[in-house]
């Protein structure tokens, strides 16, 4: 199994500067999905991982990261056809209404932060890859898996804690698993459920 993990939302801070522009430019930094970056793990062993701003030279870029894609396929000697599941670090789909609730915020979401979007980006830079392939994951759900599945532990408190998922700040979760084995896992500490509510992010934020 093949996987692809990307992270970065690629239309986020340019469309805060189209449409509000004038802003101080630590309040275009006030946004989400920065540091983009992609992994690819093989019947789960990680063998490359890249952020894409060691290719195009912009720090904390989010742009889709396509350089850093092509460096963990070239790493591995694959094609983007090679690849089983494409995953990305977000999924706002059940804040959709929530993000919806007026015009602008109707076209933020959909050119920000949807599947759509997410859809767009790799029929653009990768034509022809099968999309039902796609997937998105839920931010802290992704933080939690990557600290999990290299604990070496089956029974553990996962808890994560950044500024911002799509809604959240704070997440715990546990694992209960029995068995010593980390290859005897069976679920993830997602599938068995989070210990308590998420903290969401301050308005602030």
């Amino acid at each position: 199994m093949k996987i692809l993990g990307l992270s970065g939302l690629h239309a986020s801070m340019s469309f805060k500067r189209t449409h509000w522009p004038g802003l101080d430019e630590r309040e275009y930094r006030m946004s989400q999905g920065h540091d983009s970056a992609a992994a690819l793990l093989v019947d789960g062993e990680i063998v490359a991982a890249a952020a894409e701003e060691r290719f195009n030279g912009r720090k904390h870029t989010g742009e889709f990261p396509v350089q850093a894609i092509g460096f963990c396929l070239a790493e591995a000697g694959l094609s983007m056809h090679d690849v089983d599941e494409l995953a990305h670090g977000f999924d706002y789909s059940k804040y959709r209404r929530l993000l919806s609730l007026d015009e602008l915020s109707r076209q933020r979401y959909q050119e920000v932060y949807s599947k759509e979007a997410l859809l767009g980006l790799v029929e653009q830079h990768f034509d022809g890859f099968p999309l039902e392939r796609v997937h998105q994951v839920e931010h802290h759900d992704a933080h939690a898996a990557s600290a999990y599945y290299t604990s070496g532990w089956d029974a553990c408190v996962v808890i994560v804690i950044d500024g911002m998922g799509e809604a959240q700040s704070i997440t715990a979760y546990g694992s209960l698993a029995s068995s010593p084995t980390c290859g005897r896992r069976v679920k993830s500490a997602m599938d068995r459920g989070r210990l308590s509510s998420s903290i969401h992010a301050p308005k602030s934020s």
